[in-house]
């Protein structure tokens, strides 16, 4: 009986064991300043533990700043003897079988075929897990790793180091990417870092005084820089030792609380002045006469004390910074072009919301990027105003070509107003019906019509209705600026997939800076009454209030229309189009993909939240979308996941099907379980045959004499 069991135990160790999940355990330490997990993996008999682990570590283990697996090399060991030893056994055991009815040369052909179906099965495997790889390949974009925390000049005897920060909703591999110093200086990264979490890396060698350091991703990109100190154009001083410099709101402060991977405080100290009355003092000097000194010719110098009135005390106090959201808060008027010196420009600012708003955090910047950031408390109230000066904001406005964004404390942009021209002595003001110069400048309050624009309105009081021309939606590509127009269509996208402050019918964008839309779905036909506008090249129609648009009835969405790639362009602007070709490059968010006449490129929104690290190049595509305009160029805009449908998938199924998660799910567990079905059944079989032989032996002599005796007789 003990046989059986060694020989049952061997015919298990040939049963195929890939995807059989090795045990582990977790070990915490302290590596670097860093937490770390390490995974110890025991009789792991092929690579398969190693995917396993990994896959553990990816997805249950994201906030851990490195992963390491560690393979016990003296278990191994032990069980590679244990393994010999069964081995030897079952060597002796095969000849005794093979005495009987030679058990052994059946059992070394099964080997070999047990054998080469591993080898194939692991081949199989490699194969898989490359095409799951490239899969999985995760998309980043410029500002999603930030450079959150440095410390360039910590106390003696620490380290510097630089924090980074995910402000994604996925895991990034940062395997080789690159933290440089304006000097050359690199650092090569590695981990996995978790959606919205923080990594932390020593580096040496950063300049007290100032330096240029740069986040590049393994392709080169710069994907985040810092420049503080005497850095050429630097931004912020360099911090006080012992302090580090934190991003706020898309600005570098520089701060007394350290937050060595986690989130960002705020701290400064303040000086606060403390006057105390002292008593009067004689204004007369005495004089002291030392005869030893006159003797000596001497000059005895007296220091006196110098009297103050007020001594300053540093008081530090711990700043923990809160900020407020709103949308209903807008850029009002401004000056681009004031009467005499452009230093008297100013921007207003406009809180139309119930409650008050402080403006701690918030931003305005150009065109050129040039940022302001509100660093101290700004109330405005609601229906209140507050006016920005060119003195303070240090931005310069042009007086034709400009764009002025507001933005949140996040960097959202909640408001913004580009125009081409101005005139001296004048202001660009905001009216429910649009955008309008006019010489009436109305600092902190409500803006006022010209005169002339007034008396027009009156005039046209009584054909109001008719000023708004009916028009085809693709005809507003050809109107000028301001063409008051109503149209007809069917809405093809949604408020808040491409931005909260535009939607989509076929043909054309329809914005509202106030980001207020009726009850909309996919498909409605709505009848939009606005003026036309312009941003980035691309016409849309601007409306004023929720009351422009009409929701008129509600059907199925219209299929798109098939084009080519050299049909993209001004005529099909805002058409809901479908293209087909082959991905033939990835970079970021754009998508390039080609046909048979040409490219076109496909930019992935953010709020559309597709997964572009589904589809690889090489891949046949075929892509539902908007057709967008950004200045000169144009763009093809999916809406989400659903609009690419990759035909390559279609034409060679992988292995596994796409779950709603997009993520593959492999049948290799079934596999696994007959595999040890059969690896079990084989052993019985075997084992009952070693059991039985005698019996079976003195059956087949039965046998063989009857048949003997047949024959005689």
């Amino acid at each position: 009986m003990k046989k059986l069991v060694i020989l049952s135990i061997f015919c298990l160790l040939l049963t195929p064991t890939s995807g059989v999940q090795a045990e582990s355990s977790i070990i915490n330490n302290h590596m670097s300043n860093s937490n770390v997990n390490q995974y110890i993996i025991i009789n792991c008999p092929d690579d398969n533990c190693i995917n396993w682990v990994t896959e553990l570590v990816t997805q249950e283990q994201t906030t851990a700043s490195v992963e390491e697996v560690e393979v016990v090399d003296g278990e191994t060991e032990s069980a590679s003897e244990e393994e010999s030893d069964v081995v030897d056994e079952s060597e002796v055991l095969d000849d005794e079988v093979d005495d009987s009815f030679d058990v052994e040369d059946e059992t070394e052909t099964i080997d070999d075929d047990e054998t080469d179906d591993l080898s194939d099965l692991e081949d199989e495997t490699d194969v898989f897990e490359d095409e799951e790889e490239e899969e999985d390949e995760v998309i980043v974009n410029e500002k999603d790793v930030r450079i959150n925390e440095i410390m360039s000049a910590p106390e003696t005897g620490e380290n510097e180091w630089i924090e980074l920060y995910n402000s994604t909703d996925q895991v990034i591999d940062l395997e080789d990417w690159i933290l440089e110093e304006g000097v050359g200086q690199r650092t090569t990264l590695f981990g996995l870092i978790a959606p919205h979490g923080y990594l932390v890396f020593d580096k040496s060698g950063l300049n007290n005084g100032g330096d240029l350091i740069e986040l590049k991703d393994k392709e080169g990109r710069v994907i985040d820089q810092v420049i503080y100190g005497d850095w050429p154009e630097s931004s912020v001083d360099a911090p006080e030792k012992g302090n580090s410099l934190i991003l706020v709101a898309e600005n570098y402060q520089e701060t007394e609380t350290i937050t060595k991977g986690t989130v960002n405080i705020l701290q400064q100290t303040q000086e606060e002045v403390v006057v105390e009355e002292e008593a009067e003092e004689s204004d007369e000097e005495e004089q002291v006469d030392d005869p030893a000194t006159e003797s000596s010719d001497e000059e005895t110098v007296i220091e006196e004390e110098e009297v103050t009135d007020t001594q300053e005390v540093e008081v530090e106090q711990e700043v923990v910074v809160s900020y407020q959201y709103s949308e209903q808060v807008r850029i009002n008027e401004l000056v681009p072009n004031p009467e005499g010196s452009d230093d008297s420009e100013w921007i207003e600012l406009y809180n139309y919301g119930i409650e008050d708003l402080d403006l701690l955090g918030w931003s305005i910047e150009d065109a050129a990027e040039k940022n302001y950031l509100i660093n101290e408390s700004l109330i405005v109230s609601s229906d209140g105003y507050v006016v920005l000066r060119r003195e303070q904001t240090g931005i310069s406005l042009n007086n034709s070509n400009e764009t002025v964004f507001l933005k949140d404390p996040d960097g959202q942009v909640i408001d913004e107003f580009n125009y081409e021209k101005s005139k001296e002595a004048q202001s660009w003001s905001y009216f429910e019906d649009g955008w309008q110069m006019t010489e009436k400048l109305t600092q902190s309050a409500e803006n006022e019509l010209p005169d002339l624009q007034i008396a027009s309105l009156i005039a046209a009081k009584s054909v109001l209705t008719d000023y708004y021309q009916p028009i085809e939606v693709l005809e507003t590509k050809t109107l000028e600026k301001n063409t008051k127009v109503q149209v007809q269509g069917q809405v093809t996208a949604l408020p808040g997939i491409f931005s909260k402050t535009n939607f989509y019918i076929n043909g054309s964008q329809v914005y509202s800076s106030k980001s207020t839309f009726p009850d909309l779905a996919e498909g409605d036909v709505v009848q939009i009454r606005g003026k036309v506008s312009e941003s980035s090249g691309e016409k849309r129609i601007n409306i004023s209030s929720e009351s422009d648009i009409l929701i008129l009835e509600n059907k199925e969405l219209s299929d798109p229309l098939v084009i080519s790639s050299t049909e993209v362009g001004e005529e099909l602007e805002g058409l809901f189009v479908q293209i087909e070709g082959e991905l033939i490059e990835k970079d970021g968010s754009s998508i390039y993909l080609s046909d048979e006449q040409g490219e076109v490129v496909l930019y992935l929104k953010k709020g559309a939240g597709i997964d572009g690290g589904l589809h690889k190049v090489g891949d046949r595509l075929r892509v539902k979308a908007i057709i967008a305009q950004v200045n000169e160029k144009y763009r093809l805009m999916p809406r989400s996941n659903g609009d690419i449908e990759n035909l390559t998938w279609l034409e060679t199924p992988i292995v596994g099907q796409l779950g709603e998660n997009q993520q593959i799910v492999s049948s290799n567990k079934q596999f696994v379980t007959v595999s040890i079905l059969v690896g079990f059944l084989f052993s019985l079989v075997i084992g009952l045959a070693y059991l039985f032989r005698k019996k079976v032996k003195d059956y087949l002599l039965k046998l063989k004499s009857y048949k003997l005796r047949f024959n005689v007789n």
